[in-house]
């Protein structure tokens, strides 16, 4: 028969030991490790109007006119510029060989045939350090990727900003353009927009982060 002091002592060795096998069910970022391109996500979207004067900055709510568009609109579009450039090339594959080493395989997309097929272009080499959940390449400092859920998967970020800017014959114009990102705050980026073009004048600017997503294989 176990007394109660016995029972204390079996019940902590036992949530020892439970808690133990729990931690050890947890993911880890192992090596090497490859990650493939899965699917792009609309991450989030942001509207700002631009005095075309003053060049003052102002965030508003999604409630402007042609801007104020539905995710599914949104989707129509930046899936149509995705695949024009997954036409050309793509980052197909992150493969981290060891600690310092990685390789970054680009493809482009084949719709020649049926099915559609990923078609190599290129592998590059490169070194790599982890800065918390940020991969950092060295030959491609620009890229802002991280691993998130639990190491399973890499998000790469890009930005794509729909400019409207305001024509000298009148009226205004608005196009698309994406990037990688530049930075994780929305008003910086368009306040750089605004400050490299000044002979532009911008009326407004919406802002929407994508990711592409990589799952671990």
């Amino acid at each position: 028969m176990i007394s109660r002091s016995g029972f204390l002592v079996f019940s902590v060795v036992l949530f020892v030991i439970l808690a133990s096998c729990t931690k050890d069910q947890v993911n880890t970022f192992t090596l090497p490790s490859v990650y493939r391109f899965n699917t792009p996500s609309l991450d989030s979207k942001s509207i700002f109007v631009i005095d075309p004067g003053t060049k003052n900055i102002r965030m508003i709510s999604d409630t402007l006119g042609s801007f104020n568009r539905g995710n599914k609109e949104i989707a129509d579009s930046l899936n149509r510029i995705i695949l024009t450039e997954f036409l050309s090339e793509r980052l197909e594959t992150v493969m981290f060989n060891n600690s310092e080493d990685a390789t970054l395989t680009f493809g482009r997309l084949d719709t020649v045939g049926t099915p559609d097929k990923i078609v190599d272009l290129k592998e590059i080499k490169t070194k790599y350090k982890l800065s918390g959940n940020q991969v950092v390449f060295t030959d491609f400092p620009q890229y802002l990727i991280f691993l998130n859920n639990e190491f399973l998967e890499l998000d790469y970020c890009q930005e794509l900003t729909l400019r409207s800017a305001k024509l000298s014959t009148g009226g205004s114009q608005k196009k698309y353009y994406k990037r990688p990102c530049t930075s994780d705050l929305p008003r910086d980026i368009v306040s750089r927009i605004v400050s490299s073009e000044p002979g532009v004048k911008y009326d407004t600017i919406s802002l929407e982060y994508v990711k592409y997503i990589y799952s671990k294989y």
